[in-house]
């Protein structure tokens, strides 16, 4: 399963996902899926910056009020001037598992 702001777009691009769109949707819904997956992986680029950090830490934070194990994949962080967005950062980020660096050459 795939959480994505274009569920259709995702499945088309990946035949055999199930996509789930997380735009508008309230923690209560979100819930219902999040707390049966083994794991949530978030990734892919920078998109921890202002105005959006809490929008997908809010995903983090519920998967982890469930136990779910939250693993981190290519996520870059930043620009981040608004102190609420740096806080949720620091506190949600370290309770996540982060990818391991690749080796260089």
């Amino acid at each position: 399963m795939v959480s994505s702001r274009a569920p259709d777009h995702s499945c088309d691009a990946r035949p055999g996902l199930r996509g789930v769109g997380w735009e508008d949707v309230t923690r209560e819904r979100s819930s219902e899926h999040l707390r049966r997956l083994d794991v949530l992986v978030l990734g892919g680029g920078g998109i921890l910056y202002d105005a959006e950090a809490r929008r997908y830490l809010r995903l983090v934070r519920t998967a982890q009020a469930h136990g779910v194990p939250v693993f981190t994949y290519a996520v870059g962080t930043g620009p981040l001037t608004d102190e609420v967005d740096r806080k949720w950062v620091r506190s949600t980020r370290p309770r996540s598992r982060r990818s391991p660096r690749c080796p260089p050459g």
